[in-house]
């Protein structure tokens, strides 16, 4: 038995260029009003905020005459980090939730990131030379992802200032090297 092609009506035809047609139009909608929404994408989407090889450590802070000594916990380790008295006061600031009548340097940078809608995913220690530690300040604005080069009593200075808890993580090699035991 031959099977013969059926002939496509005109109607037929039109028919089905007006089905393509809407179907494209409903799917480029979709498109725009997705991005319109500005759909966040997850934190896995971002290299930048894996936390291999890093611990979150708990913080205290003790400001002296001259001088602040911040203090990282971890399991069975404490690993201490000097930093200017200013700094230190500015921490103890921003984890107090003291603000001054006029806005201070960390104050202000806190108030142009949150008016952008940045928000500080992390603080990460990531390594010590010249006795000089290193940090990144991991930032969020919408899907795109920051890690910017900081002070650590900076970021930590920033990071006390948010609404919400900022983790900080320091790289698993620091407290082995330079940190002391605890337990």
């Amino acid at each position: 038995m031959v099977k013969r092609k059926r002939k496509v009506k005109k109607d037929e035809k039109l028919y089905l260029y007006l089905l393509l047609f809407f179907s494209l139009t409903l799917i480029l909608a979709l498109i725009i009003y997705i991005s319109w929404l500005k759909l966040e994408l997850p934190i896995a989407f971002f290299p930048q905020v894996s936390t291999a090889g890093f611990k979150e450590v708990s913080i205290s802070l003790d400001v002296e005459e001259d001088r602040g000594i911040v203090k990282f916990y971890s399991d069975c380790y404490e690993l201490r980090m000097i930093v200017d008295r200013s700094q230190a006061i500015s921490i103890a600031r921003g984890q107090n939730n003291i603000r001054y009548f006029r806005p201070l340097t960390h104050d202000l940078a806190d108030d142009i990131l949150k008016n952008y809608g940045i928000k500080i995913l992390m603080v990460k220690i990531t390594e010590l030379k010249n006795n000089t530690y290193f940090a990144r300040l991991i930032l969020r604005q919408g899907n795109k992802v920051l890690s910017l080069d900081s002070r650590p009593s900076d970021a930590l200075a920033l990071a006390t200032r948010t609404d919400y808890l900022v983790p900080v993580y320091v790289k698993e090699g620091l407290f082995e090297k330079y940190g002391t035991k605890t337990c």
